[in-house]
């Protein structure tokens, strides 16, 4: 027995099968990673968005053990401006004076103030 011979229409014919297979199995791969990327751009932003209102909170001048206690009542929002300033408003309402401290009222005269 010898080698088995391929006409050229047959192996173009067995090229092109094979052509088709890669190609379909290729655009199911395509779907599945591109319906992937949906829902993890939704979750990076959440994470992103949670993250920042962290931040915000030690900006406005909680102290790092503070920020958890705190950051739940900033309420969930897309827009960064209105996250920042929720942490703001809750600092103002906690006392802090941006760096911190508590906010301490003027009861006169010190003599160890300059």
């Amino acid at each position: 027995m010898g080698e088995r011979l391929f006409s050229q229409k047959e192996l173009d014919g067995i090229v092109k099968e094979r052509l088709a297979r890669e190609q379909r199995r290729y655009e199911r791969e395509l779907v599945e990673l591109e319906s992937g990327l949906e829902t993890a751009g939704t979750n990076y932003r959440k994470l992103y968005i949670e993250e920042l209102k962290r931040k915000s909170l030690l900006d406005a001048g909680f102290t790092l053990d503070n920020v958890e206690q705190y950051v739940k009542f900033i309420e969930d929002s897309e827009d960064v401006e209105a996250v920042k300033r929720q942490a703001k408003e809750i600092s103002k309402l906690a006392g802090l004076d941006g760096s911190g401290k508590k906010e301490t009222k003027d009861n006169g005269w010190n003599p160890f103030k300059q």
